[in-house]
């Protein structure tokens, strides 16, 4: 049976709730797969991050030792000792009773625990010669000792709920499911046993007497831990084997911790030993977090990490998930074991996978670590050999830890730079000249033989390091780090000016700055190296090209793929796609091969497969990597309304070159909500749209920066449908109806459905969500406006009965294929000639969508249909796919006034406007631009419309209605 390992943290065993959360994992895991066996190594009691205690019992248990050790008249000693102890027990008699458990669970660790404090005092009063850390140990010790079977009687308890569920089930059904059988078995194997605590002090775990920091011996980790579980497993092998972490016992039996982080080492050295699977450790984070959320709210989780940055963060002030001596067990045996880290109050939260090399990240920052409080000195040297000697002194100077150390060279000129941190309670007991002015007489002596060097001493800093495989090496990362550098607080990074100095290693990036300047350069640095998350939905024609237009700008913008849907199913991984990933994905999709089918071939290592209905909700893909996400939009569905207002929701960004949810159907019943959402969005820089309206020549924008200066009113007119630009030219040119159609669908110009663009639907959207736009800028009811509407074929049709005496067949147009269609076209090839050599002398046919106000009636209302226009006007002189959007202000539209002008549509076109409105985003996200003001008037809830226009835009289904024109009021 394969074997697999669970490491509760202390804040997951903090309360009586927190425990029967986390009994629920442990119990889950258990029963997923009945061939699998667990493990679990188990934290003291430690803080609350819900509740009033702060204060965790394995620092209670040291404050008891201190107690004890404290010289006080015997009578207050045993009065502060029996109080504390009294306190101590409590938290975990409490619990007990909160979870209805048995008293006796942890009767035994609380009485040896009495014990061991009766027996310590009993010592100090014979005034026998006693060790005080090996008395620290032999409390401290009984943290996990006492914790441990409490975990264990509730997992325990719920197996046999469990247990006697099924038989009930078995009894009075005759028959269960089979996965059902399947734990039933194993339960009915456990024989009542499913939980077998361990005592980790006999069970191998053999280490050192050096108390309060032992190290585990060499031949624990070998054989004896090894040895003892083979044991255990083989008398319990459908058991949970539940071991007290952090503790240990020395050769001579007596009790020991491992550390500070002693229950990692405990997990780590027993998973290499039982050759576990994978290990999951559970906290109250989701996973590592990227940098301090107190000093960065919402930071984003760090969703893979590699052995060599885990220790980086935790040695210099990041998240201190693992740290060098946790990994060590599985690094010295060469088991390199994955390790997930997640949050107990949030499973479902995929957490942060630590692997021995993780996969390639762009950009490559993994983590931020902060230490306060440190020195900062600097010295002139002549050679490499008096760096040493100066090395060497300042680490024997008592209470001297040096972090960082290095000698920069400038021609002859040679400083030796370093930082370190420093014992506070040795420099509360000398004094502040003990670090200062006393360890400067020290090395002068020791070094430079009684003469002062050059040199600089800065205290009170901060040691500020940006962690990341391969970080150091990164010439695009070092400049932004620089770029920061330059900015904050006015400095510089001369170190001549003894202002943030500057190091870097192959994995990371370390700066040294004055205390009050770090909050503000670590909210820097985060936004600047931060990644931007990607999900996109959508893989027809855009979305591919947009893949590969966010290759190209993978490692400039930042950016990370995370997730990406099509009509199969959605396709997520852990940490994001690489370039190669994205690639394969696009290659994929060119031979026809689905997301699901692409999953199922494993195309991508460590994607991961989401079935349509999961793929829907945007968060489960926004989970794979938390942080600053973009939902971007290529699909066609009006659905998608509800995924972008959810998106936004949950702060996510959102843009989108999908017109239909700016313009949606009557019977799109959340329409009311969400349309006023979509659109504030829009004005408050959450929501982008510069694709949805003449691909990528930014009407949209165009407008935006119109409304930025509050006119009264504006108006628009103008041609904006490549497709029909591009068709009509064909016509003008002297070729027939049906080979523009079938040139603009060849040179992708159609939307998948040509009968959207040549019903007129795809411009009567584009002029909705231009005045859905003015509408939220006024508060006007955005439902309001009066429509008349005439598709592009209407005239032809016209004609073409006129000529033939016959109807033309529309009911079944928008069913059409693409085929189907172009050949339908065909019949009306001869009256759009006719059409043609009907014209005015000078003039030309153009498809035009307007917004208009009358001034008199303060009211909007849009026209859309087929104009005769002058070939000379600005709209008659367009040629092909060109689009021109004229805007007018406090007045018509005219050639004077704002404009916008281009191909207005196609592939590139299109995904190259996705790519202008996500570099806007991270452009905002780092804190290089602040997004457009635009003041709006925001119309009260009560105000907001009720019920949905009584119009069908998409769906005509008579004649004179789908092709021949009408007017109504949309309210």
């Amino acid at each position: 049976m394969a074997e697999y390992g669970i490491k509760v943290g202390g804040s997951s065993v903090s309360s009586a709730r927190n425990i029967d959360i986390v009994a629920d994992l442990i119990v889950k895991q258990y029963l997923s797969n009945p061939a699998d066996n667990i493990n679990v190594v188990v934290s003291a009691i430690g803080k609350d991050p819900a509740g009033t205690r702060t204060e965790k019992v394995t620092d209670m248990l040291l404050d008891l030792a201190k107690l004890i050790l404290e010289k006080k008249s015997p009578k207050k000693n045993a009065l502060a000792v029996e109080k504390k102890l009294t306190e101590t027990s409590g938290v975990h008699t409490d619990i007990i009773h909160h979870l209805h458990i048995d008293y006796r669970t942890a009767h035994y660790p609380l009485s040896n625990l009495g014990l061991a404090v009766a027996d310590a005092m009993s010592k100090i009063k014979r005034k026998e010669n006693i060790n005080p850390y090996q008395i620290k140990d032999a409390l401290a010790a009984m943290g996990e000792l006492s914790s441990t079977p409490i975990v264990a009687a509730v997992v325990q308890h719920k197996l046999e709920k469990k247990w006697e569920s099924l038989e009930t089930k078995l009894a009075k059904e005759k028959m269960l499911r089979p996965e059902e059988q399947a734990v039933l078995n194993r339960l009915r194997a456990a024989n009542g046993e499913y939980v077998h605590v361990v005592d980790s002090r006999h069970a191998g775990f053999i280490t050192d007497s050096n108390f309060t920091k032992a190290t585990l011996l060499d031949s624990s980790l070998d054989t004896e831990i090894a040895r003892h579980h083979a044991s255990l497993r083989a008398q319990y092998p459908h058991s949970i084997l539940m071991y007290s972490g952090f503790v240990g016992r020395d050769i001579e039996g007596n009790t020991t911790t491992i550390g500070r982080d002693g229950s990692n080492t405990t997990k780590t050295a027993l998973a290499a030993a039982a050759n576990e699977q994978a290990i999951t450790i559970y906290s109250d984070t989701d996973g590592v977090l990227l940098v301090n959320p107190k000093i960065v709210p919402n930071s984003q989780t760090a969703r893979s990490l590699d052995y060599i940055e885990t220790v980086l963060l935790a040695k210099f002030g990041g998240m201190k998930v693992l740290e060098e001596a946790g990994l060590y067990p599985l690094i010295r045996a060469k088991k390199y074991i994955p390790i997930t880290v997640k949050n107990t109050f949030n499973p479902d939260d995929p957490g942060t996978l630590i692997t021995h090399e993780a996969p390639p990240s762009v950009p490559t920052m993994k983590g931020l670590g902060i230490l306060h409080d440190m020195h900062y000195r600097e010295f002139a040297v002549q050679d490499p050999r008096a760096f040493q000697q100066l090395e060497r002194t300042l680490a024997s100077y008592k209470g001297v830890n040096i972090l960082k150390s290095t000698l920069d060279s400038n021609g002859a000129k040679k400083i030796g730079k370093f930082v370190f941190a420093v014992d506070r309670k040795l420099e509360k007991r000398h004094g502040a000249e003990y670090f200062a002015s006393a360890l400067t007489d020290r090395i002068i002596k020791n070094v430079f033989g009684g003469q002062a060097p050059k040199s600089f001493h800065h205290s009170a800093g901060s040691l500020v390091t940006i962690v990341g495989r391969e970080l150091g090496n990164s010439h695009k990362d070092m400049s932004r780090v620089y770029d920061i550098l330059s900015k904050a607080n006015g400095g510089g990074t001369d170190t001549n000016t003894h202002k943030l100095p500057v190091w870097t290693t192959p994995d990371s990036i370390h700066l040294y700055m004055d205390q009050g300047t770090t909050n503000n350069v670590v909210n820097m640095l985060y936004n600047k190296l931060k990644k931007i998350n990607v999900v996109l939905y959508g893989l027809g024609n855009i979305g591919p090209a947009f893949l590969q237009k966010a290759i190209e700008n993978y490692d400039e913008l930042g950016i990370t793929v995370t997730g990406i849907v099509d009509s199969s199913g959605g396709y997520a991984k852990i940490g994001g796609f690489t370039t190669h990933d994205l690639e394969a994905i696009i290659a994929a999709k060119k031979g026809k091969t689905s997301l699901k089918e692409a999953a199922e071939s494993s195309l991508v290592e460590g994607g991961i497969y989401l079935a349509p209905e999961a793929a829907k909700n945007f968060r489960n893909l926004r989970d794979f990597c938390k942080g600053d996400t973009v939902l971007v939009d290529a699909t066609s569905e009006s659905s998608m309304i509800h995924r972008l207002a959810y998106a936004l929701h949950l702060g996510a960004k959102v843009i989108s070159v999908n017109k239909a949810p700016y313009a949606v159907e009557k019977d799109n019943g959340h329409a009311k909500r969400q349309i006023p959402q979509l659109f504030e969005a829009l004005l408050e820089n959450r929501l982008f749209n510069r694709g949805t309206v003449g691909a990528d020549i930014g009407v949209p924008g165009k407008l935006l920066d119109i409304l930025i200066k509050n006119p009264a009113y504006v108006t628009v007119r103008g041609c904006s449908s490549g497709t029909l630009g591009y068709t009509t030219t064909l016509i003008e040119e002297g070729k027939p109806l049906s080979d523009g159609v079938q040139g603009a669908i060849a040179e992708g110009f159609t939307e998948p459905n040509p009968y959207k663009d040549f019903s007129g639907n795809d411009v009567l959207n584009k002029m909705v969500v231009l005045w859905r736009t003015i509408a939220t800028k006024y508060g006007l009811d955005p439902f309001d406006i009066k429509v008349s509407h005439e598709s592009y074929l209407a005239p032809a049709i016209r004609k073409y009965e006129e000529l033939t005496g016959k109807p033309f067949e529309t009911s079944d147009l928008s069913g059409l294929t693409k085929t189907a269609f172009v050949e339908r076209m065909k019949m009306l090839d001869g009256p759009f000639k006719a059409l043609q050599k009907g014209l005015p002398e000078g003039y030309v046919l153009r498809y035009v969508g307007e917004i208009s106000y009358d001034e008199a009636t303060k009211k909007y209302s849009i026209s859309v249909g087929m104009r005769e226009v002058h070939k000379t006007n600005s709209l008659g002189s367009l040629k092909g796919p060109d689009n021109r959007i004229l805007f007018g202000i406090n007045s018509s539209p005219d050639d004077l006034q704002d404009f916008a002008s281009g191909k207005g549509a196609g592939i590139v076109e299109t995904a190259n406007a996705i790519m202008r409105d996500l570099k806007e985003i991270v452009s905002m996200a780092r804190g290089e631009y602040g997004g457009r003001k635009i003041g709006y008037v925001k119309r009260p809830l009560s105000e907001r419309p009720t019920h949905l226009p009584m119009v069908n835009w998409h769906r005509p289904s008579q004649k004179a209605t789908a092709l021949m024109g009408y007017s109504q009021f949309l309210k």
